[in-house]
This record gives structure tokens, sequence and C-alpha cells, in this order.
């Protein structure tokens, strides 16, 4: 049997890029814990496509909770979902 490289100290912050998006998505909406911080941010040091992610991630968070974005009320979404299901029939 192979060794088990997982369970090593020096391992425990290797991440793939699937994962580091996880947790980069996860931060970006207050979900995420200080240890998926400290795996992010040690994979992005070597990894130049997750750092673009993340910052492209803040940007798109930063302008979503800016005030120039328009959010529709309930009512208007009650009228866009009535003609929706309007046209599907």
């Amino acid at each position: 049997m192979g060794k088990d490289f997982t369970q090593q100290p020096q391992r425990k912050f290797w991440i793939s890029c699937d994962e580091c998006q996880s947790i980069c998505n996860q931060h970006a909406y207050y979900e995420g814990n200080f240890m998926g911080k400290v795996k992010k941010a040690w994979h992005q040091l070597f990894c130049k496509a997750c750092r673009e992610y993340s910052s492209l991630n803040k940007h798109l968070n930063a302008m979503i909770n800016s005030e120039k974005v328009h959010h529709l009320t309930p009512e208007q979404k009650a009228q866009m979902q009535a003609i929706f299901d309007e046209a599907r029939n």
C-alpha cells in the first residue's frame, strides 16, 4: 500500500482549483471559515487562474452590492412571472 499523503501536515493546505473557487464563492457571501481562507490564500500564491477568478469575483460582488444596480420589486417580479407563464401557455 502507498502512503496517504493527505494526512501529512504540509499537504493539508493543497487544494484543487475547484475547491479554491468554491471557497472563494463562500467567502463572497460571508459563509466561509478561517481555514478555508488560509487554504484559498495558499493556493492563490501559486495559481494565477484562481487569483484572477478571485479578483473578478470581488469586482462582480462589489458591482452587485453597489447602489447603482436596479433591483426588481416583488410586484415587478410577479408581473414578469405572469408574462412568462402566459407566453409558455
